[in-house]
């Protein structure tokens, strides 16, 4: 994983237990007959993942869409001639027609992974697009 999405799920750690906090202290301030704000209940926890979970999507979509931006020519146009699902061998393929070494086309896919790719299994992968993880059309972009 890249040093930005390690960093960013080590702090979220951290925020869940924060999380925690913060509801149990707001269902106590609004229901009085909830327990008091030292004891955390299963649907604290429950709801800190929750937002968690909100937050490290959000995260990876704003990187992705970073990432996008931050590719050279070469980068950009191999990825975008991509099939949204394909295996090593097809994307060494579709690389090589475009002047890209396979030695390159896998580090290329191993320093953007979980921004740029996710690992489906063992020699697949799935394009991560800034468009598609906003729900955007590339059409809507123009």
């Amino acid at each position: 994983m890249s040093d930005n999405v390690v960093s960013f799920f080590c702090k979220l750690e951290i925020y869940v237990l924060r999380f925690c906090l913060i509801l149990r202290i707001v269902r106590w301030a609004v229901d009085e007959d909830q327990p008091s704000p030292s004891d955390i209940e299963d649907n604290d926890v429950a709801g800190a993942i929750e937002l968690a979970e909100y937050f490290r999507g959000n995260a990876l979509s704003v990187l992705t869409c970073i990432s996008e931006g931050k590719l050279n020519e070469l980068h950009r146009t191999v990825y975008v001639h991509l099939t949204e699902e394909f295996s090593t061998a097809d994307g060494i393929r579709i690389a090589e027609r475009f002047g890209m070494k396979d030695h390159t086309f896998k580090m290329f896919l191993t320093r953007n992974l979980n921004t740029l790719f996710s690992r489906v299994r063992q020699g697949w992968y799935k394009k991560l697009s800034c468009y598609s993880a906003n729900k955007v059309t590339s059409d809507e972009q123009d």
